[in-house]
């Protein structure tokens, strides 16, 4: 896992909108349709990496 860069800046930041974020998590759309609708700054391939993601619901 990668910490924040040298200057104290995250080295990528992702921003996804709640459903998206949602329909990510548990695998609604896939990592390179979320990426789409996604804001990244930073380091793309870690923001990609971040995008795929996959949680477990109960």
């Amino acid at each position: 896992m990668a910490g924040p860069a040298a200057d104290g800046h995250p080295a990528a930041l992702v921003r996804l909108d709640a459903e998206t974020a949602w329909r990510l998590c548990v695998r609604g759309i896939e990592p390179a349709d979320a990426l789409t609708r996604a804001e990244i700054e930073g380091d793309r391939q870690l923001a990609e990496a971040a995008c795929r993601i996959v949680s477990v619901v109960h």
